[in-house]
């Protein structure tokens, strides 16, 4: 065993979106269909806690998404009761809500605060829906990482705390780190 060992502090971060999703991201989320009946939907989404779900053609491919806000909006501007179908209250401008599993993570921490979710997709061109990220998504991964930084700031306190009230000479320090240029402890 050697006496010099280096403490390693692993960063576990995914790199792209796709290594997000393989390591616990919503893979592959329920989807709607266009022709689904409204009532439906949102007793789904309320069981199951959705805020959004992504609406897809009968051929898997990426159309929009339904969210608890598109419904309200779709509600307000027809002025009558719920009823329908899903197509009649989903949203369809995904500019800013798809994101490719090749895309870097970096991507979704810049644009997750805008828009509050995405929806992971094969590729741009294809929009296969492969998943989703939401801000909890990515307020748990980092958070852990988050722990481990403030747990290292505590302990570089209490070592500041000890070296201060030990009354080290700073020749002694220096000779204990064999560093010459320690000015104060």
């Amino acid at each position: 065993m050697e006496n010099n060992r280096e403490l390693q502090i692993s960063l576990d971060i995914p790199e792209t979106i796709g290594d997000f999703l393989e390591r616990g991201g919503v893979k592959n989320p329920s989807v709607f269909n266009g022709d689904m009946d409204i009532l439906m939907a949102i007793r789904k989404m309320s069981t199951n806690r959705y805020s959004q779900v992504p609406v897809c053609s009968y051929e898997g491919k990426l159309q929009g998404f339904l969210s608890w806000e598109s419904v309200f909006r779709g509600v307000c501007k027809s002025e009558a009761t719920l009823c329908g179908v899903v197509a009649d209250y989903y949203c369809t401008s995904l500019d800013d809500k798809i994101i490719s599993l090749d895309a870097p993570i970096r991507d979704a921490l810049a644009r997750i605060r805008t828009s509050e979710f995405l929806i992971i997709v094969d590729s741009i061109y294809d929009l296969n829906v492969m998943g989703l990220i939401t801000v909890s998504d990515l307020s748990a991964l980092y958070s852990v990482i988050l722990q481990g930084f403030t747990l290292i700031g505590e302990i570089e306190s209490h070592l500041r705390t000890i070296i201060a009230s030990a009354d080290i000479e700073i020749i002694e320090l220096q000779k204990l780190t064999q560093k010459k240029n320690i000015e104060r402890v």
